[in-house]
């Protein structure tokens, strides 16, 4: 078990804790003072007394979890004072408003990354690298085999799909999370073969991205009256497919959009004819890379491969460890 000299951040069994701002960092468990990364239920969840996130996040936390939560937003880069410590969020590049949580101590900056990527997209501001003295990464593709292809690469073979489709009068289905991955194909296809139709969830989170400002191309939003043109392009979350009823399956091509499509396993997993690999989390060059830009003289490897990335960072001299050494009860 590694001994870090007056850590900023801790493990508990409510999640990531700082002790000297009384607050925890995207907690499972309902807490006082809740500072989320971004909208994801994985890391916004619901009955904690209060929250601060980004602004950009706002619109979206209050869609999840409720109108009349209690939340404080700040830009990133602004610094506000909790107890002790500074804190301020940067860009983590993973979905609009997610930030990067530094925590800063008389000059010893902790950086929580929550989940993010470091290929730009137009969706989300692009990833900020701040250098630290800790770095608490996320590991969900932290294997030599996860290397992403660039994004323009991936919408020029969807679009080739899709148009594939619209002219031999196929539908076109793309399995895709509500929130982030939905909104980043709809700002990447071009949408000149037919319609686009999304679920309702879909429908949601396109509306809390139009009120934090940003633009998206226009979408049909799918009900029990909804008309869906073959040539169209549907864009749902997985196994939401009871709006096609009336389309039986050799009429529709069904593709998944993630960064798990990367594995064999993943697409089978998938069901899907077609998989595009994209993903909103980083790579395993971007992870390393990433590091590297930290000058970061501790990592601390979470939610994924975390063994596999810390016996990699450790063959490279880097002080690295599961974030479970940093674990009180």
């Amino acid at each position: 078990m590694i001994t870090i000299p007056d850590p900023l951040v801790v493990l508990t069994p409510s999640g990531l804790y700082c002790p000297k701002g009384d607050f925890y960092i995207d907690p499972h468990r309902k807490v006082a003072k809740a500072v989320i990364t971004h909208g994801h239920s994985d890391h916004a969840r619901t009955g904690h007394h209060a929250y601060l996130a980004t602004d950009a996040s706002e619109w979206i936390l209050k869609s999840r979890l409720g109108k009349n939560i209690i939340l404080e937003t700040v830009a990133y880069g602004e610094t506000i004072h909790i107890g002790s410590v500074e804190v301020s969020f940067h860009p983590a590049g993973h979905v609009l408003g997610s930030g990067q949580v530094c925590i800063n101590h008389h000059g010893r900056k902790w950086v929580i990354t929550g989940d993010y990527k470091i290929e730009a997209d137009d969706t989300c501001a692009p990833f900020e690298v701040v250098k630290c003295e800790a770095f608490i990464t996320e590991t969900t593709f932290a294997l030599p085999f996860f290397k992403w292809k660039p994004q323009n690469q991936v919408f020029h073979d969807i679009n080739e799909w899709w148009k594939m489709n619209a002219d031999n009068n196929i539908l076109s289905v793309i399995y895709a999370y509500s929130l982030g991955k939905a909104q980043r194909i709809l700002a990447g296809v071009d949408g000149s073969p037919g319609p686009i139709y999304v679920h309702p969830s879909i429908a949601e989170m396109n509306n809390a991205y139009l009120m934090s400002g940003m633009r998206l191309p226009g979408c049909i939003t799918l009900d029990k009256n909804t008309t869906i043109l073959h040539q169209g392009l549907v864009i749902t979350p997985q196994h939401t497919l009871n709006k096609l009823n009336d389309i039986r399956r050799e009429e529709m091509s069904i593709a998944y959009a993630s960064g798990w499509m990367q594995t064999r396993s993943g697409r089978k997993s998938a069901n899907a004819d077609v998989g595009f690999v994209l993903s909103d989390h980083v790579d395993y060059p971007g992870l390393l890379q990433t590091v590297e830009a930290t000058e970061a003289e501790y990592i601390f490897a979470t939610h994924g491969y975390e063994t596999e990335a810390v016996h990699t960072l450790r063959q490279q001299n880097k002080q690295a460890f599961p974030l479970e050494v940093l674990s009180i009860s």
